[in-house]
């Protein structure tokens, strides 16, 4: 909250229901409570679910909190994995959770679909310059080709070529076993800070993901979107587990919930986490969000190595 101030909250607490391993008395909660109100600093108090564990306790709250005219909000832990999909439902004095499938509806297939040639062709037009420019730069730092070209893992598990520009060595498939060991004993994201084979060129066109441009061309085609999951490698398969696959379910893209998250300097089980998050919570709304949030984070070069 203290970093997306669009929210229009400032905490000024926190509080765990148990301390010590031993729950926090109600009177003891309250009363710290009261004392921010008298204080003038709390309108909001923010509950975190924990499954009906401390039902009696939100009940005495929501009465105490009444008096102060203080708003009480939850944050449900199941909201966080499905967001829109979720459905409320009354059935007599049974309330019910509905979640729906975690897939595209048609609609929605085709409203991305349209977004994404719409948003494809005018970037295209309008980055024609630098492409150029990007192409020459490579073309002459070393004479090697201009275009990397590898299969990725894409829609429902097949195999596409994906379009970069180069950023390596001509021989870096050859040096790559050894590097990928090295990132995997760091912890890190099969990439290096320190990767021997990005050439000088290679090293400014990632920091500002100039090397992924030529993916536009893949979106066009129909190979991948705008946002989404990143694209992995076939050899990358080994490391999912069965539940991971789901991240397949949709078309990997340009840019998603990872790249405005920290790109390469996160883990592994991370950036599978944050795909699977961005498949249960699609909305197009979401798709602009994080296309904003990327501008920011490739101007900055955040992540990117």
């Amino acid at each position: 909250m203290q970093e997306n101030t669009q929210y229009g909250m400032r905490p000024v607490g926190a509080m765990r229901f148990h301390q010590n391993d031993a729950p926090v008395r109600s009177d003891v909660l309250l009363a710290t409570i009261d004392q921010s109100v008298q204080d003038g600093q709390v309108q909001v108090v923010i509950l975190e679910d924990s499954y009906g564990e401390h039902v009696e306790l939100f009940s005495n709250l929501s009465w105490h909190l009444d008096e102060h005219n203080i708003d009480i909000l939850v944050v449900p832990r199941f909201v966080h994995q499905f967001g829109p999909r979720l459905e409320f439902q009354q059935h007599d004095q049974l309330p019910l959770v509905y979640i729906d499938e975690p897939k595209l509806a048609l609609g929605q297939q085709f409203l991305k679909r349209v977004f994404d040639i719409v948003f494809s062709l005018t970037a295209l037009l309008i980055l024609s310059p630098l492409l150029i420019a990007t192409s020459l730069a490579i073309l002459i730092n070393d004479f090697g080709p201009v275009l990397f070209i590898q299969e990725r893992v894409g829609l429902n598990g097949k195999l596409f070529k994906i379009l970069k520009f180069r950023s390596m060595v001509v021989n870096a498939q050859a040096m790559q076993e050894a590097v990928w060991k090295a990132a995997q004993e760091d912890g890190t994201n099969n990439k290096s800070k320190d990767d021997p084979r990005v050439t000088a060129v290679g090293r400014f066109i990632r920091k500002y993901s100039i090397d992924e441009l030529p993916q536009l061309i893949n979106v066009l085609k129909g190979d991948m979107s705008i946002v989404g999951p990143r694209p992995i490698q076939q050899v990358e398969l080994e490391m999912l587990q069965n539940a991971d696959l789901r991240r397949h379910l949709i078309k990997p893209a340009l840019t998603g919930l990872w790249q405005i998250s920290g790109r390469s300097d996160t883990t592994w089980e991370e950036r599978i986490q944050m795909d699977l998050e961005y498949l249960h919570n699609w909305s197009l709304g979401l798709d602009i969000g994080i296309m904003l949030k990327t501008v920011k984070v490739v101007a900055t070069g955040e992540g990117a190595y």
